[in-house]
């Protein structure tokens, strides 16, 4: 909880939920609380760091334009990879 110390109201609600845990689960919960909240602040802080850096959860954006719309800003524009069909011809 040193980490939340400046918060007093977060730390509290912490604290009693842990306490409840504790009774509900008793020596367990008490044995594997620091072991997984340890685990859990290490996660947080390699996340932070992640994020930092400039990762994102968003993916890049994307959008397609379709043919007209294409025409509407490009009206002499020709994109050869845009094929209407293929025959079956091949001479």
């Amino acid at each position: 909880m040193r980490w939340s110390r400046s918060n007093p109201n977060l730390c509290e609600r912490i604290r009693k939920t842990l306490q409840e845990i504790y009774k509900e689960f008793g020596l367990k919960a008490r044995i594997s609380a620091p072991l997984i909240g340890r685990y859990i602040h290490w996660a947080l802080r390699r996340e932070a760091k992640r994020l930092e850096k400039g990762w994102s959860y968003e993916p890049p954006t994307f959008y397609e334009v379709n043919e007209a719309m294409r025409l509407l800003r490009h009206p002499n524009y020709h994109n050869p990879a845009l094929i209407k069909y293929v025959g079956s011809s091949l001479s």
